[in-house]
């Protein structure tokens, strides 16, 4: 052999360890992304969903999907689904498609694993998808009695409850103010716009904020006795997710 030849021979296995070793570390980058999981949704379908909260316990999406629009099978825990729209949805998960048919504000639980959904409807859907982060939430009071529910049956109702959530949606009236009452760990999601003043007892008593309200706007807010007031002139309309342990 030649000392060109050599050289050659020699860049020529350079470049073929090189490739080797590009295509190895591509494919190991890959592999480590793993399955399509519920977190990295908004960032493969911004155009269909958008994150409205994660914390250290839940997160929420805000899901719109037009009809014959699809999301790709992804990987997700137990979660709840809430319609803002009536909808028609197409749910594989498992061997067994079954479908969600719904109107709005429909709350519905369902179990986790891989799961695709296609709107089969001729409108668009427009509906929440909740699930916790960690199984851990900050203490929880388990029991429900004395809730906006209990102590206000007339402006709020109970839409599901199991052992995992509560959901309730409420109306107050123009300067309707509720009586002091419990609450579990929870997200409040705003249905239309509104004036609140908001009042949680601590330590030093009772600390009143004043909350200007958006529909689609939502806030994390933890466990305990508090009183709700609607300082606005207009109804104010939501809904409460209450998450159990």
């Amino acid at each position: 052999m030649t000392r060109a030849t050599a050289i050659r021979f020699n860049w020529l296995l350079l470049a073929s360890l090189l490739g080797g070793l590009f295509f190895s570390t591509c494919a190991g980058n890959k592999q480590e992304e793993g399955p399509l999981t519920a977190a990295r949704l908004p960032e493969v379908a911004p155009d269909r969903v958008d994150q409205l909260l994660i914390n250290p316990y839940v997160a929420v999406l805000d899901i719109t999907l037009h009809p014959q629009d699809e999301l790709p099978v992804f990987e997700v825990p137990s979660h709840l689904l809430y319609a803002l729209s009536d909808l028609d949805i197409q749910m594989i998960q498992g061997p067994h498609p079954t479908t969600w048919e719904a109107a709005r504000a429909t709350a519905s639980w369902q179990e986790g694993g891989a799961l695709q959904l296609i709107n089969n409807g001729s409108k668009a859907a427009h509906f929440l998808l909740l699930y916790r982060v960690t199984p851990s939430l900050p203490y929880v009071i388990d029991q429900v009695e004395g809730d906006v529910a209990d102590t206000l049956p007339s402006h709020a109702h109970v839409l599901l409850d199991n052992e995992y959530i509560r959901v309730m949606d409420v109306n107050l009236p123009p300067h309707f103010e509720t009586p002091l009452h419990s609450g579990l760990n929870r997200i409040v999601y705003a249905l239309n716009a509104h004036q609140l003043q908001h009042g949680s007892m601590g330590e030093a008593g009772l600390a009143m904020e004043a909350l200007s309200v958006m529909p689609g706007d939502l806030r994390w807010e933890s466990r305990g006795l508090h009183i709700t007031r609607n300082a606005g002139d207009s109804e104010a309309h939501f809904v409460v997710f209450g998450f159990r342990q």
